[in-house]
């Protein structure tokens, strides 16, 4: 079980990092933000949390829990929350690449927070995270190289 690592001085979420919710992930990464960025970010979730958590229920994202967001590295780098390189035999099952989406779109919301950016830019930011692997074929970039070797046209950006 991969257990938050939080900064010193930032709240701590004794969480398991696979359940926290979308919110829950954004409150973490502005937690040491200046007040006036915490209460922005909280008014933010309040009117469009459920959106988001809507957006991780849709099938095209949902099915995204079926894929270990592993590639074919030999280390893995948990670069969400956990800076620590994993070897590849202890990833997580419960790392996929749907968590990682989720932490994707968290993480833009955040940075949008962080930069001042207009709400409507933060939506765009955290939804382009969310949605980022959609497209993806079960084997990420590297099974999109070999069917490019096959179709040069092909890609799932198109």
């Amino acid at each position: 079980m991969l257990r938050c690592r939080c900064p010193q001085g930032m709240p701590k979420m004794d969480a398991d990092i696979y359940s926290l919710s979308f919110s829950e992930i954004v409150s973490l990464f502005t937690g040491l933000a200046p007040p006036p960025i915490r209460e922005r970010t909280e008014r933010f979730l309040d009117r469009h949390g459920a959106y988001f958590e809507g957006l991780l229920r849709l099938p095209n994202v949902a099915r995204l829990k079926a894929f270990i967001q592993s590639g074919f590295s030999p280390l893995l780098a948990h670069r969400d929350l956990d800076r620590y390189p994993v070897p590849y035999s202890k990833i997580p099952k419960e790392y996929s690449r749907w968590l990682h989406s989720k932490y994707v779109g968290a993480i833009g919301a955040a940075a949008a927070m962080w930069m001042n950016m207009s709400e409507e830019d933060a939506i765009v930011m955290a939804a382009v995270g969310i949605l980022h692997d959609v497209g993806h074929v079960s084997m990420c970039h590297t099974m999109e190289r070999a069917i490019q070797a096959h179709d040069s046209s092909w890609c799932h950006e198109k």
